[in-house]
């Protein structure tokens, strides 16, 4: 039984860390998006 706990917890910890990485990829691709949107806003007013 405390193996199974045990096993429960591992998956319940990766499945949490897989959605951090996750969120924290969607959000370097949001900042990079908002940065080349911004550049290319300035090149078109140039």
């Amino acid at each position: 039984i405390e193996s199974v706990k045990a096993d429960e917890r591992l998956k319940s910890e990766s499945a949490r860390i897989d959605s951090d990485e996750k969120l924290a990829v969607a959000e370097q691709n949001k900042l990079r998006e908002t940065e080349v949107a911004e550049k290319n806003r300035e090149r078109a007013v140039a």
